[in-house]
């Protein structure tokens, strides 16, 4: 499997209402939760939408293990940081400036603690809150793949790419 989050210098919030009676992915009260391809807005005006969805984004694979990224040294469970992230980043109402990589599929921007991938709801008290989670599973990259990283200020983005990293077993 691969993975990778592209973090742009900028987040667009879209201004939205939520309709009354419904969650912040639009769900009436009481509904089951079900697999979406978009949603949002939160309390922040952050939405979402999957690329495979009319509006949605194209999709475009940029890959940097070919030389272009910095292959990082992990092992189960690990962290890797703090990065610079090479522009200040913007999320959830505080400026970031660095991050930390996660060996399990994403990145957080508080110090990192040795949280596994037990894919619980956040926010929680014991697991890492401001985080992008891409690939949020239980990855094993000290059985096998490489975990890349590539700060490209000139094109506003941070990317990280797991390239052919396995679960864990």
């Amino acid at each position: 499997w691969n993975a990778s989050i592209v973090l742009p210098s900028t987040l667009q919030a879209m201004d939205e209402a939520v309709a009354p009676d419904s969650d912040d992915l639009g769900r009436a009260s009481g509904e089951q939760a079900t697999i979406l391809g978009s949603g949002g807005p939160d309390a922040f005006g952050y939405r979402w939408i999957d690329s495979d969805q009319p509006g949605g984004p194209g999709y475009l694979w940029f890959d940097i293990s070919g030389g272009l990224g910095t292959p990082l040294n992990m092992d189960d469970n690990s962290f890797s940081g703090p990065h610079a992230i090479g522009f200040p980043f913007s999320f959830y109402g505080s400026n970031f400036s660095n991050l930390y990589i996660s060996s399990n599929g994403f990145l957080t921007f508080n110090s990192a603690g040795n949280f596994y991938s037990l894919n619980n709801a956040i926010p929680s008290v014991p697991f890492p809150n401001n985080l992008v989670a891409g690939y949020w599973d239980d990855l094993h990259p000290g059985t096998g793949g490489t975990i890349y990283k590539y700060q490209d200020t000139a094109n506003g983005r941070f990317v990280v790419q797991w390239n052919a990293v396995p679960h864990k077993v």
